[in-house]
């Protein structure tokens, strides 16, 4: 799914000659922005501001002194076709087959239902992304400040499903296989920003006005890797012909505007300096773009509506084309210790799929806060975000 970044990842296929694009769709979870459809460039609270917009760091109350976000833990996967329970199935059905060391019947039988299995399987993919993040904000009078980091993995597992598998699983004596030749590829891209956040407030005339930077450092990390179906392991991620880290600089820029008191509009630029990094066997490319959105919010003691719109593109991992973003959101607050959160993401392009948010925070004292978010969209994607935050 999903939202704001900036960046593309392509995968260079040397052997055809052509250069594939792979895009990393977000760089980031935040449990009320993603409860409120992704919405938060003008709307986001002060301590989730360098995720969103570094200039709502200046906006704040002046009751507000130390804020700290630890930590925000997010994962969304995409469950085309079942495929998560098939190769969970594969795998049982291949350790099971391991275990006959004669032509049996019960061996062909399991043979037979791999065979099928792995028929189901070819070309599936499972997208997944995984984020965690965490916030320190001071907010202050003359320059607000925070240290901040974010991690997020923008992830695909593949199959390709050998057809002399089939054969030989279907043969007379399926237990003479050695080895399997179907394989199980993981690639994809993983960012973690290390940054600090300076916002501060001026005044024009009397509309208030909030300006921020993000400088930031980037780790980025590549990975890929391809094994057999039988002996595929998540582990061996950690193997350096895997994978590959390069560090460059970034930054981020925002300004929010508060023409009265209950409405604000905001415009934020992530990764404003263009990069390309390129791994170690130069196959694989990570491009860093800028991206824009705007968005404005009406807010009250106890109702937020807001909405975000892309003005540039972004593409996922998984999407079909690059996609432009708009976003809806509302949060009612009852109390001051619950608040209830619902929203709305759609592609103006129309290469991702509609996504429909919601989720609920608690905030007993105004001290604690617990927020926990669920996302769904029409093609078998859910998401699930968890944050732990104090404000004092």
């Amino acid at each position: 799914m999903k939202k704001h970044t900036l960046s593309t990842l392509i995968a260079l296929t040397l052997s055809s000659g052509y250069i594939s694009p792979i895009h990393a769709a977000q760089h980031y979870f935040q449990s009320r922005s993603d409860a409120m459809g992704g919405t938060g460039v003008a709307s986001a609270h002060y301590l989730s501001a360098p995720l969103m917009n570094p200039a709502l760091l200046a906006r704040f109350s002046h009751t507000d002194t130390l804020g700290l976000l630890l930590p925000t833990i997010g994962i969304q996967i995409t469950n085309h076709d079942d495929a998560i329970n098939g190769m969970n199935r594969a795998s049982d059905l291949i350790d099971e087959l391991n275990q006959y060391t004669s032509n049996s019947l019960p061996a062909r039988m399991t043979a037979n239902q791999l065979a099928n299995q792995l028929e189901m399987l070819d070309n599936a993919t499972i997208p997944w992304q995984v984020g965690l993040a965490g916030v320190l904000a001071i907010p202050n009078q003359i320059v607000s400040f925070a240290v901040f980091s974010n991690t997020y993995l923008d992830l695909q597992v593949t199959t390709d499903i050998n057809d002399n598998d089939i054969a030989a699983l279907r043969s007379p004596d399926p237990t003479a296989i050695n080895d399997l030749a179907s394989t199980i590829t993981l690639r994809g891209v993983g960012v973690t920003d290390v940054g600090l956040s300076l916002a501060s407030k001026f005044m024009l005339g009397n509309t208030p006005v909030y300006l921020g930077v993000s400088p930031k450092m980037q780790a980025i990390g590549f990975y890929q890797y391809t094994d057999s179906i039988d002996d595929f392991d998540v582990g061996n991620l950690e193997a350096d012909d895997n994978m590959n880290d390069d560090m460059v600089f970034n930054i981020d820029a925002g300004f929010v505007v508060e023409p009265s008191k209950h409405f604000t509009f905001g415009l934020v630029a992530k990764n404003m300096l263009s990069q390309q990094v390129t791994n170690s066997a130069e196959t694989l490319i990570y491009e860093i773009k800028p991206q824009v959105t705007t968005g404005f919010a009406l807010h009250s003691a106890w109702f937020t509506a807001a909405v975000d719109i892309d003005i540039t593109q972004s593409q996922s991992l998984s999407s079909q084309g690059p996609s432009k973003y708009t976003r809806f959101g509302a949060e009612m607050d009852v109390g001051g210790w619950l608040q209830l959160r619902g929203g709305f993401r759609y592609d103006v392009n129309a290469n991702d799929s509609n996504q429909v948010t919601f989720g609920m925070g608690l905030s007993p004292f105004s001290t604690f806060h617990f927020d926990i978010t669920g996302m769904l969209s029409e093609d078998d994607t859910y998401g699930l975000v968890a944050q732990t935050s104090f404000t004092f």
